[in-house]
C-alpha cells in the first residue's frame, strides 16, 4: 500500500505533501511581517514616556480627558493597543485602591 493510504502518486510526493514545511513544523506561532513591523515601530521607552505625560495631565486636570487630547494622541500613537489597555486598566485599578 502506498504511503499515507494514497494510491495514485509516488511515496516521495506523498511524503512531501503530507509533512509540513520545516518552519511550520518547528514554529508554534506564525508571525506576519506586519506584526513584526508593528512591534519594531513602537519603542517601549517612548511609550512609557507618553503614558507618564498623559497620566500626569489627567491627574493635573482631575481626570478630564478633554484637557489632555494632545497627550492622549501621543500616548495612542506611541503605544500598542494592548499596552494602552493594560496601562489604562492599571491606572483605573490604582485609582480605585484606598490610600
Amino acid at each position: 500500500m502506498p504511503l499515507w493510504g494514497r494510491s495514485s502518486s509516488s511515496p516521495s510526493t506523498d511524503a512531501a505533501a503530507a509533512s509540513p514545511a520545516p518552519d511550520e513544523a518547528t514554529s508554534t506561532s506564525k508571525q506576519t511581517p506586519q506584526a513584526a513591523d508593528a512591534r519594531q515601530a513602537f519603542s517601549r521607552k517612548e511609550c512609557w514616556e507618553a503614558r507618564d505625560v498623559y497620566f500626569a495631565c489627567l491627574d493635573q486636570h482631575g481626570g478630564d480627558a478633554e484637557q489632555c487630547k494632545k497627550e492622549k494622541e501621543a500616548f495612542e500613537a506611541k503605544c500598542l493597543v494592548s499596552w494602552q489597555k493594560h496601562f489604562l486598566l492599571q491606572k483605573q485599578y490604582r485609582v480605585a485602591l484606598p490610600s
